[in-house]
């Protein structure tokens, strides 16, 4: 099964309302002969019962309706394609009308509604088919006229009904029934599209001309070349690691030993990516010259650091332009305190392992003092502030181990370490405690490091000014990791199920400009930005706000250039507890990009018609017990020489879950399993719009559907949308979605 987000429908949206549809106005006469007849939508309450009995009674005739109260039709609209003119998963009205010749442009006007916040900003696309001469049992007819599948119009939906109009050429002969069948381009498994009807104040009705006249032969026509889409018109393209594969830990036999927790960076001098899971380490080249772009996973892991562990990370340290090299990549393997570590300066050589040995170099691991758990390494510059002297070191840049603790009950002293590394991370030296446990908790994001070489470590939960009150925190160095000071970030909360917080700092010169990526205490999508070290902070902006989103996971921070930046997080509409397994949620993965220092937010859905999980996630390490647990503490994401945003996330519904909301679960550990709260490698990496690096503008052009009609660039809101997003780009989404799913059917 190809698992390219590209070629599936796109995102999940729920309570979707199709609210009166008024047809009319008529097809063009081809001759004097020819007449317009108005006819009226009916219907019964039993109508969806009916159509899948195969007996309709959602019907057209020319008796105008007389109620003032709407007919309501549903159709669960669970499938790609409706399996013919009378499939009962899509709405229809069947009438015996327009005997004879049919010819010219059928106008059409809709009113819709929808109660989905993520509907009303994106719209729907559409497409409506009509046909003659249905069989309804045998589900056959004549298509004789229908919207271009390729490009669909795409409708404006709100809270109350919305018109929209289109036409549609229609070309055929009617003998003895006319059938139109509407079909919206989503799916929403287990949600349903509802057909609001039959009622006076909003009467829907269409007038179709039928009669005499030869067909007309069409002209044909220039198709003019479409410009590229506007900045903004993000698109992503999904893969997945190949199964199976080939480094796997023994028979799991504690919560810890799940697969999940991936990490990714590009080594900007060759472009290839490094992926990190688990016990495997990825060579990933993405062929840009094929569109959408082909991704070769190649085997590439140390084979004197694959073994079990108890978390693996990966880091790309951007040094190798001035080294003469590729950049340097650094892998983790946590073992009880320390880590087994290894750093290659060949992106892991040219050879499977264990022919690839020599392209490894064995670290030391972490300093001491250190943590026995959740170790994360970073890396850069030296900064020259601090009363420490500068090393020599035989490697330009600083590499930085933390780790921590994680003890439930207070203790003395700190409770995380760091250490640096001057040669590489060949060795470390002493760890240095970074907080008090009445400072912050244990757990921490990944270290980043600024362009003067300032170091930050995000912590989710740290004590508000002193207080008991909890914010999130990042805690930061000016010395080299000599010294650490705690920031509480204002405005910030907390809560029982929260993943780690993440951070980046743009910018190539100076101090930059520092991007902190959090789930707050709403259990929303936020982000907050600093011009000055963590000094002072940003009002928080949600950046899930455009789309709906009530819980998020999974925060994961990238930047380029100082005012550029994404934000990725899963995100779900569903609000309440996401602790549960049996929680009744739907999640995506979305990013979202600033390109004006974070003032404003353009958030997409990565990985729409796609869900990455379906109930709960569960971010309370050991103390989860079902199988929401499947992910893990984090995702990561990254960018490429070009610009291009790249994320790695464990792909928590695969296989049936796809598309089948009770497919069966996995098993805690199951890595074989496909299903719900599976656990499997993936990847989307940016294809269309712009990117975080100005060099690479305008953008990207990666995939056929950057191609597409232009779409004029929403204007962006700081206050409503607050972390929005350019909805009718997003359009561009719909249409790419749905040209590879009809070539694909």
């Amino acid at each position: 099964m190809t698992r390219s987000r590209s070629s599936r429908l796109i995102t999940t949206l729920w309570c979707l309302g199709i609210v009166g549809a008024s047809l009319f106005g008529g097809l063009r006469p081809l001759t004097a002969r020819a007449a317009t007849t108005t006819y009226y939508f009916h219907g019964t309450a039993t109508d969806d019962a009916s159509r899948n009995a195969g007996t309709p009674t959602a019907t057209f005739d020319t008796t105008a309706p007389t109620g003032t109260v709407p007919h309501t039709q549903t159709d669960t609209n669970d499938f790609f394609n409706p399996t013919g003119p009378a499939d009962p998963n899509y709405a229809y009205w069947i009438g015996t009308a327009a005997n004879g010749p049919v010819n010219g442009t059928l106008h059409i006007e809709w009113y819709w509604t929808t109660a989905n916040a993520e509907a009303q900003v994106l719209g729907s696309p559409m497409d409506v088919l009509v046909y003659t001469d249905v069989d309804v049992v045998a589900n056959t007819g004549t298509l004789i006229g229908r919207t271009d599948p390729t490009n669909p119009p795409v409708f404006s939906m709100g809270a109350t009904p919305t018109l929209n109009k289109l036409d549609i050429a229609v070309s055929g002969t009617a003998t003895t029934n006319l059938l139109i069948q509407a079909e919206p381009d989503t799916i929403d498994t287990g949600q349903f599209n509802t057909v609001v009807y039959d009622d006076t104040t909003a009467a829907s009705f269409f007038s179709i001309t039928s009669g005499g006249g030869p067909t007309p032969t069409p002209t044909p026509t220039a198709t003019p070349t479409p410009p590229p889409p506007p900045p903004g018109s993000q698109v992503f393209h999904n893969y997945t690691a190949p199964y199976p594969y080939p480094h796997e830990p023994p028979p799991p036999t504690l919560v810890a030993l799940l697969f999940g927790e991936p990490s990714i960076g590009v080594d900007w001098v060759t472009n290839n990516t490094m992926y990190q899971g688990d016990l495997n380490t990825w060579q990933v080249t993405l062929d840009y010259s094929v569109k959408p772009p082909t991704a070769n996973w190649r085997d590439r892991s140390d084979v004197a650091t694959d073994t079990g562990s108890l978390d693996a990370r990966l880091i790309v340290d951007h040094s190798g332009g001035a080294r003469g090299t590729n950049d340097r990549t650094v892998v983790d393997q946590l073992a009880a305190g320390q880590s087994a570590q290894a750093y290659s300066d060949t992106d892991g050589g040219t050879a499977a392992p264990p022919a690839n040995s020599p392209d490894w170099i064995a670290s030391s691991g972490g300093g001491f003092p250190s943590g026995p758990d959740h170790e994360s390494t970073g890396a850069g510059r030296y900064h020259s502030g601090g009363t420490v002297p500068l090393p020599t070191p035989v490697y330009p840049h600083a590499i930085y181990y933390c780790a921590q603790s994680e003890l439930v009950v207070p203790q003395p002293g700190p409770i995380d370490f760091c250490a640096r590394s001057d040669n590489g991370g060949a060795t470390y030296g002493q760890g240095v405690g970074t907080w008090q446990q009445s400072q912050c908790s244990g757990l921490h994001g990944k270290p980043r490091v600024g362009p003067n070489g300032t170091v930050y470590i995000p912590n989710k939960d740290c004590t508000a000014s002193g207080g008991a009150n909890a914010a999130k925190g990042l805690v930061v160095s000016t010395d080299n990791g000599a010294t650490w000071t705690v920031h509480n970030i204002p405005n910030t909360t907390t809560d029982g199920n929260q993943p780690d917080s993440d951070v980046a700092v743009g910018g190539s010169t100076g101090v930059g400009t520092v991007y902190y990526g959090y789930r707050d205490g709403d259990h929303k999508a936020k982000v907050v930005v600093s011009n000055n070290e963590g000094n002072s902070w940003s009002a928080p902006i949600d950046v899930g706000a455009a789309f709906g989103i009530q819980n998020a996971q999974f925060p994961e921070v990238i930047a380029g250039d100082q005012d550029r930046a994404a934000v990725t997080f899963l995100g779900t509409t569903t609000a309440g507890d996401d602790l549960p397994d049996s929680f009744p949620a739907v999640w995506d993965l979305y990013v979202s990009f600033t390109y004006d220092g974070g003032q404003t937010w353009q958030t997409v859905d990565a990985t729409p018609g796609d869900p990455v999980q379906r109930g709960g996630i569960c971010m309370s390490g050991t103390g989860c017990s079902g199988s929401d647990r499947n992910m893990l503490d984090f995702n990561d994401e990254t960018v490429d020489n070009k610009g291009r945003v790249q994320v790695a996330y464990t792909d928590g519904c695969s296989g049936a879950c796809e598309t089948n909301p009770n497919a069966a679960s996995c098993s805690v550990g199951n890595q074989n399993c496909t299903g719900k709260f599976s656990s499997v490698f993936s990847m989307v990496s940016q294809v269309c719009g712009q990117g975080l690096f100005v060099t690479g503008d305008p953008g990207f052009f990666d995939d056929p559907s950057c191609q597409a009609a232009p779409i004029p660039e929403a204007s962006m809101v700081t206050d409503i949308v607050g972390a929005g997003m350019v909805a009718a780009a997003l359009v561009l989404v719909y249409q790419r979605r749905r040209r590879v799913r009809r070539a694909a059917a």
